[in-house]
């Protein structure tokens, strides 16, 4: 018996630590979390179209859909696109332990010493000046391709 629960808790370990990286931010996921998903973690804004939060040690944005292809995406009107949040602490990138391997760097076309690491994969941007990482934007990742609303032609047609 005792056997058979060690072995129990060893796979429920190994399966925690082989669990991906949580997509998202806090399981909020862009295109598929609702502005009442937010609601139920975050509480309601008195903000049009968007919701902003301000926390101990973060501000968030979350920035809704306002209806099926109005922003480009074929989602429902209250649907999150984007999420951003201002880091208050410091916190370094290196302390976030990421494969950077998986992240294009760029510069900021405005700001020179702020750089910019971008897994359009996962969809996520980290913003970072120096190694302190002052922002993290989530936004729909490559996977959520086929949400994407097709462009309308332009072309007209001729009668034959």
């Amino acid at each position: 018996m005792k056997a058979l629960t060690i072995l129990t808790m060893l796979l429920a370990l190994s399966g925690a630590i082989s669990q991906p990286r949580q997509k998202g931010w806090r399981g909020l996921i862009p295109l598929h979390s609702t502005q009442k998903d937010v609601e139920r973690l975050l509480g309601s804004s008195d903000k049009k179209g968007y919701g902003s939060y301000i926390m101990e040690d973060m501000s968030v944005t979350i920035i809704y859909g306002s209806g099926i292809c109005k922003e480009g995406w074929e989602v429902t009107k209250g649907t999150v696109l984007r999420i951003t949040v201002f880091l208050k602490k410091r916190l370094t990138l290196s302390e976030l332990s990421l494969d950077l391997s998986l992240y294009s760097k760029e510069r900021d076309g405005h700001l020179p010493d702020i750089s910019l690491y971008v897994n359009n994969r996962e969809g996520i941007t980290y913003k970072v000046m120096g190694d302190e990482v002052t922002q993290i934007n989530y936004v729909p990742s490559e996977q959520d391709k086929n949400l994407k609303c097709r462009a309308r032609s332009t072309r007209k047609h001729r009668k034959q």
